[in-house]
Parts: structure tokens; C-alpha cells; sequence
């Protein structure tokens, strides 16, 4: 049977550029009076690197949410330093009730409130199609329902009139999903007089980053290495299998502190069926947290029927599999953090369930994986 593999290098420079959009207003033209928090719609941005940023030949663009046209408003000649935020009036509207901050580069398009996309482009071209996603687009937000481009699967949140679509951490958080990126709340537009707020980087370095399938136990190996380390607290392994919705497949504890390589493994034992993406939140000591890249790994194992039973059970369960013959099969118990508690070979017979006693391990919640030949099946058993 065989395995897949993808490998992603995760070197990180010393000093790395980062502009975002960090927020979006296009509440400006409702219909009453000081029915609008502000008098013009706006698109923010931000540098959230560690390294200044030339703006010059740079452009924001606006599509609405199921269009392919795009409105260009050119950016200004300024070098953003890391930290910064810069700030682009849009279309006005009568009714709003307080004027933004002195912009830093100005258009006029007329933003919706509630759902449109927005690009950062490093060139001044406008963009063409539904969702231009390509080497000139520096950032992207898809937001409110009906909007057909996003980053990351789902779009953002959809503002209103009295709130604004706003990047998380002071424009820090970039996971590269649009809808748990953003949040729509109080609008609080900022230009490049704001004070600087440069985002904490910490201080951990990825080397590499590695996903296996192991096709005789349906699991996936996952390692990685880290150059150096400080004040890192662990590193929590998420897997999905659409790039928007994301659960936690194990936890590792970190170092904390090292200007060495450092290796870590841990293993996803409940991978689902055909492609499955990996990536790494690292979490430091003060709950601050970084994403690394995005790497995938199909699996092939076959499933079949596979039921383990009571559960929640006081210890003792019993196994009941489709096989359609006696056969020689593999039994395997591990708790929560991956631990492997229990390894058993037996002969299985669908006349009469394999019986296995967890009763020695104490409350909590395992993992009974089964598996014969290229048929596999995990299930979660909780023991009370």
C-alpha cells in the first residue's frame, strides 16, 4: 500500500515585510441621519512584519461580492514601517456621524456594508475575474455571505453600518482564513500617525515540518524540527480537510527554551479518509500563538463497519467488526495525548466480539483502533 508524503521547508528570515488588511468599513452611505458611525467608507492596512515596506506602484481593489470587475484606488509613495497601519478613505455618505482620520491615500468607491471583496495588489493593473488570487495579491478578504473569493475557504464576517470588519490582534492574527481572522466590531480607523504598535514575534524558528501516512494502523506520523526556542510553552498539531474548519489532532509539549534543533513527533490517529491538511500552532508561555504553513497527506486505508461497545463503558468492552471470514487482527489502545496503552494481535470471528478490558487504565477518554490487512477503524470510547 502506498504512503503519501509532502514536506514544506518552514526557514524563516530575520526581517520579513508583512502588509495585511487590517480593517474594512463600508458602512458610509446608509439613508439617515447619523445612521453610520462614520462619513466614509474605508479600507485599512498594516504592517505586521519586522521589516519596512515601500507602498509605491501598490494598490488596494474593490469588487463586489459576486463580480469580476475591479476598482483600483492607487496607494501613496511611503514606506511602511513594521507596526504601522495606513489608512484609505472611500466613497462618503451625508449621514455618517463622525469623520475618519486624516486618510493616507483616498478613492471613491462606494463600499457595501455587508459584502464584497477586497484585494492588496503590489501593482497598480487592475484585476479581472470572480477570484484573482495570484503572485500580485499581497492580501485578500472575501467578506458577508455572498462574497465568492475568500482566503482560507470561508469569508469574513459581515459588517454593518456601525461596524467594521477588524483583523485580530491589532491586525497581528494571520492565520490565512478570512472568517477567523476578521471579527465585525467597532470601527477604529488608523493611519500612519497612529502610534506604532509592531506585532511581538516569538521567538521560535521552524526548520521543517513532515506528514506521513502509515497505512497499516490508519494514522499519520507528523514531525518537525525547530532551530531555536524561547518561552515556548507547546505546539498544537491541527488537521482539516477543507482549509477552513480545524480540530486539534494532538499536543506536544515544547522545549521552551533552546538556541539548538530540536525534533518533535506526534501522531494523528484519527485521520479522515482521502486528503487531510496539517498545520502546527505554536503557543508560547504568555498564550500568544503562530501558525506554520499548510502541508497535506491523503490517506488510503479502506473503512468498514466497526462498532466497540458500551460506551461510554465502567471497563470492559466488546468489538464487532464486518469481516466476512476469521482473521488475524490488530488491536491497539492509546489515550488522548497519543500514548499507546495496549497492543494486542488476536484472531477475530464476527460470531463473537473480541472482548477488551480498559477498566486498568483508569477514567478518561481512549482511542480503540482495530485493523486486518488493509481494513481499518478507530473509535473513541469514553470510561466512566
Amino acid at each position: 500500500m502506498a504512503t503519501a508524503l509532502l514536506a514544506i521547508n518552514l526557514a524563516v528570515s530575520a526581517q520579513t515585510p508583512k502588509v495585511v488588511i487590517s480593517q474594512f468599513y463600508g458602512g458610509a452611505g446608509c439613508g439617515t441621519a447619523n445612521c453610520s458611525t462614520y462619513k466614509n467608507d474605508y479600507i485599512e492596512i498594516y504592517n505586521s512584519g519586522s521589516a519596512p515596506q515601500s507602498l509605491n506602484g501598490w494598490s488596494v481593489q474593490y469588487s463586489a461580492a459576486s463580480g469580476t470587475a475591479w476598482q483600483v484606488t492607487s496607494l501613496t509613495n511611503v514606506t511602511l514601517q513594521p507596526g504601522q497601519y495606513y489608512l484609505i478613505a472611500e466613497g462618503s455618505g451625508a449621514n455618517g456621524t463622525n469623520a475618519i482620520p486624516t486618510p493616507d491615500a483616498s478613492g471613491t468607491v462606494a463600499m457595501s456594508a455587508t459584502a464584497a471583496k477586497i484585494a492588496l495588489v503590489n501593482t497598480t493593473t487592475a484585476l479581472s475575474g470572480s477570484c484573482p488570487l495570484g503572485p500580485t495579491v499581497v492580501d485578500f478578504v472575501g467578506y458577508g455571505a455572498t462574497a465568492t473569493c475568500n482566503e482560507g475557504g470561508s469569508n469574513a464576517p459581515s459588517p454593518s453600518t456601525t461596524t467594521a470588519g477588524v483583523r485580530a490582534g491589532n491586525g497581528c492574527t494571520d492565520a490565512g482564513v478570512n472568517s477567523t481572522d476578521f471579527t465585525a466590531t467597532t470601527p477604529n480607523a488608523r493611519n500612519t500617525a497612529t502610534s506604532i504598535a509592531p506585532c511581538t514575534v516569538l521567538p521560535v524558528s521552524f526548520v521543517s515540518f513532515k506528514a506521513q501516512y502509515q497505512p497499516a494502523n490508519n494514522s499519520v506520523s507528523l514531525s518537525w524540527s525547530t532551530a531555536q526556542e524561547q518561552n515556548a510553552r507547546e505546539f498544537v498539531v491541527e488537521r482539516s480537510t477543507d482549509g477552513s474548519t480545524w480540530t486539534s489532532a494532538a499536543r506536544v509539549a515544547a522545549t521552551g527554551n533552546t538556541n539548538g534543533t530540536t525534533n518533535y513527533t506526534a501522531t494523528d490517529l484519527q485521520p479522515r479518509q482521502g486528503p487531510n491538511l496539517y498545520r502546527i500552532r505554536q503557543v508560547d508561555i504568555d498564550g500568544r500563538s503562530m501558525y506554520t504553513g499548510i502541508i497535506g497527506v491523503k490517506t488510503s486505508a479502506k473503512s468498514f463497519y466497526f462498532r466497540v461497545f458500551p460506551n461510554p463503558t465502567e471497563g470492559t468492552v466488546y468489538i464487532n467488526a464486518a469481516l466476512a471470514a476469521p482473521a488475524p487482527v490488530s488491536i491497539r489502545v492509546t489515550d488522548m495525548s497519543g500514548r499507546v496503552l495496549l497492543t494486542e494481535q488476536r484472531m477475530f470471528n464476527a460470531a463473537q466480539p473480541l472482548k477488551v478490558d480498559l477498566s486498568a487504565f483508569g477514567r478518561g477518554v481512549y482511542f480503540v483502533a482495530l485493523a486486518s490487512g488493509e481494513f481499518t477503524g478507530t473509535e473513541k470510547v469514553t470510561v466512566y
